[in-house]
Parts: structure tokens; C-alpha cells; sequence
């Protein structure tokens, strides 16, 4: 079983079987780190994820951490780095680092579990990438084992995820605030410049 919170779902059991067929050589495991796994806590980790079991989608969350990556934004607005600041409702990678931090291991340091986000974990010195699934009876064996064994190689070598695999959700939502918020910009910009007289 594979607890997750999902767009358009929230928090939910999924079948990891099911996870792997759908999503074939695109999920990758991570192991804690040899430092680290003597004083992680892996109940801990799996009860504090299920705590977010039917709970909805951290869209605010999601769409405050896109906006740090908003030109001009990222100049002046610093994501908060303290843990003491998390709450609300998590997103994938959000949930992740704050059931690892229940467990008694911070993933990404210096950086409040609700702006975690999936490149974050995926670089991590905390964890170490190990494998990525792919089901039994994926039909062409030989470019799975090639598909797969490039994949594994890349995450090992760069210890994260290739890009191309990060996902369009997260882009899109970016793409989109970056154009409404530099409208909304362009928008105040002209009207302080007619008040003003400057143009």
C-alpha cells in the first residue's frame, strides 16, 4: 500500500502495484542515509503520513511555493526555513518531509516542510536513491530493462530525478501565475504611470 496525497484527491491509499503499472520506471526509492537510520523511526514516519488520509490537496500551499519562483519574486521572497512555521493542508512532497521529520529526520534542512518540493527531496544528503519499480509483466522486456537501467543509472549518478520526469502539473502552475501575477504587474505599472504622469 502507497499513502500519497494526490491532486484532485487529497490524502489516499492507493495500491503501490497499481502505482507501478501506471506509472512504470517512474518511481524511484530512496533509502535513509547509514548516518541517519539508527535514529529514524520508520512507525513514526508511516503514522504520520496516514494523518493526511482524506484530508484535501494542499493547492494553497502548492500555489504559495510556485509563486518564490515567480521573477522578480525570487529576488525579494525567501521561502521560510524554520519547521516551526508548517501547517495547513501539504502537498506530495510537503507530506513526504514532514512524515520523514516525524520519523526524526529532517530531509531538506533549513527549509520549512511546506516548501519542500520534489527536487528537494530528490537531492537530499539524507537519502540515497536505490531502485525504480517496474511491474512483472511490463510487455517489452528489453526496452524496459534498457528504459529502466538508464533511469536507475541517472539517479544514482545525480542522486535525483531526471527533469523530464518532474512533472507538467507543477510547470503549468507556474507558467500560469507567472502570467497572471506579471499581468496583474504590467496592469498596476500603467496605471501608476498615468497617475503619475510619467507616460
Amino acid at each position: 500500500m502507497c499513502v500519497h496525497t494526490v491532486q484532485g484527491r487529497g490524502g489516499v491509499v492507493d495500491h503501490l502495484s497499481e502505482l507501478v503499472a501506471k506509472y512504470p520506471g517512474k518511481i524511484a526509492v530512496y533509502r535513509v542515509c547509514e548516518a541517519a537510520r539508527r535514529r529514524y523511526s520508520r512507525a513514526k514516519a508511516v503514522a504520520e503520513m496516514k494523518r493526511i488520509i482524506g484530508l484535501p490537496y494542499g493547492w494553497p500551499a502548492i500555489l504559495t511555493a510556485a509563486c518564490l519562483h515567480l521573477p522578480i519574486v525570487r529576488w525579494f521572497v525567501r521561502p521560510l526555513r524554520s519547521d516551526e512555521a508548517n501547517g495547513g493542508l501539504p502537498f506530495c512532497s510537503a507530506a513526504v518531509s514532514r512524515a520523514s521529520r516525524a520519523g526524526g529526520l529532517d530531509p531538506v534542512p533549513n527549509l520549512a516542510d511546506k516548501f519542500t518540493e520534489p527536487g528537494d527531496l530528490a537531492r537530499s544528503a539524507a537519502m540515497k536513491p536505490r531502485f525504480v519499480l517496474i511491474p512483472d509483466n511490463w510487455e517489452d522486456k528489453a526496452m524496459a530493462k534498457e528504459s529502466v537501467s538508464k533511469r536507475a543509472k541517472e539517479i544514482v549518478e545525480t542522486g535525483r530525478k531526471p527533469e523530464k520526469t518532474s512533472g507538467w502539473d507543477w510547470a503549468l502552475v507556474s507558467f500560469a501565475l507567472t502570467l497572471f501575477l506579471g499581468g496583474i504587474v504590467a496592469a498596476l505599472a500603467v496605471t501608476l504611470g498615468k497617475c503619475t504622469g510619467w507616460f
